[in-house]
């Protein structure tokens, strides 16, 4: 295990009793949020103060977190994160949110996700730190708004290609190996989009950070930091800008299936395609059209394809696919 991953200085730190902030906070931009932390967030640079800041972020006891959340509405939802690991949300009445690790965490969120407060039992672990900078800000973003799709993106030279399937589906390895062969990564597990004014939907990246196989943590390809090893997998954090949100040149949706004589690249179905990675909950009700319209409006300016694979097909393979198909589509 590495050292605490939050900064432990007194200065540094709120009052976890009253939940006050400090005078000193780091600012930080990631799925498309401008974020003010009491605390400093492991694999993440800082960005210039003076952006517009959208979410505060602080530490807290867990009964300033409980009490912070209001009246519970009968809608409740049990997340999977895999490894056993579930988290409990819970829609307060005013749209709130609650979200428990069992005893490792739990965090609030505000209606419009304006403001999260943590309570880790253990402030120097990383493990709720993995939990706040995937579940946590992502149920931060969709609550400002923004959609989400089930993928990992890198960068090439041709444009942001997103790598979608459900969680457990690989699309994590393969991003890996593309970041190996030369791309940025855009986002590891979490993508988020946005309608812009001008009615183009762009994606936002995600924090510079992979979980991986513990294996990766010896491939200097990466040339990343190893943050944490636990139970078989690595938390790395790559050394990288932060990517301008951008246009994605393709979705390309992987689709494991055993017996595949030979990897290929497929048309995909739109909308449904991309409906059936999007990130769905069942706190959100009111948001179904909207969310199937951004999609819908994401597969008419952007290419979908099915990435159609063995279970066994080394990710090597499978990242050649993924560059001939993005020279293919840039030449379009």
């Amino acid at each position: 295990m590495n050292a605490p991953l939050v900064s432990a200085g007194t200065a540094d730190r709120p009052d976890p009793g009253r939940g006050a902030r400090t005078e000193r906070r780091w600012t930080y931009r990631l799925f498309g949020i401008t974020v003010s932390s009491a605390f400093r967030l492991p694999g993440l640079a800082p960005i210039g103060a003076d952006e517009r800041i959208t979410v505060t972020l602080d530490l807290a006891d867990r009964a300033v977190v409980e009490a912070a959340f209001g009246e519970p509405s009968s809608l409740s939802t049990r997340l999977a994160l895999g490894g056993g690991q579930n988290i409990d949300v819970v829609l307060g009445t005013g749209g709130d949110r609650l979200l428990t690790a069992g005893r490792e965490a739990s965090f609030y969120i505000a209606p419009a996700g304006e403001r999260v407060l943590c309570a880790p039992a253990d402030p120097g672990a990383a493990g709720w730190q993995k939990i706040l900078l995937d579940t946590v800000m992502g149920t931060a973003a969709l609550a400002h708004g923004h959609e989400g799709l089930h993928a990992g993106a890198v960068v090439l030279d041709e444009g942001v290609v997103a790598i979608a399937s459900p969680s457990g589906g690989g699309k994590s390895v393969l991003c890996a190996e593309l970041v190996a062969r030369g791309a940025r990564l855009f986002a590891d597990d979490l993508v988020f989009l946005e309608r812009g004014r001008d009615g183009a939907v762009r994606a936002h990246a995600g924090p510079p950070l992979m979980t991986l196989p513990a294996a990766w943590s010896q491939d200097r390809r990466l040339g990343g930091e190893v943050l944490d090893i636990d139970a078989g997998q690595a938390w790395i954090a790559l050394r990288q800008d932060d990517p301008e949100p951008a246009r994605l040149l393709a979705v390309l949706v992987l689709d494991r299936r055993a017996g595949t004589a030979a990897a290929r690249v497929e048309p995909g179905r739109t909308p449904v395609e991309l409906h059936a990675v999007a990130l769905h909950s069942v706190l959100q009700p009111d948001r179904r059209r909207a969310r199937f319209e951004l999609l819908a409006d994401l597969a008419q300016q952007t290419a979908v394809r099915r990435l159609v694979a063995d279970p066994a097909t080394p990710p090597s393979e499978l990242a050649e696919l993924v560059e001939s198909s993005a020279r293919l589509l840039a030449r379009r």
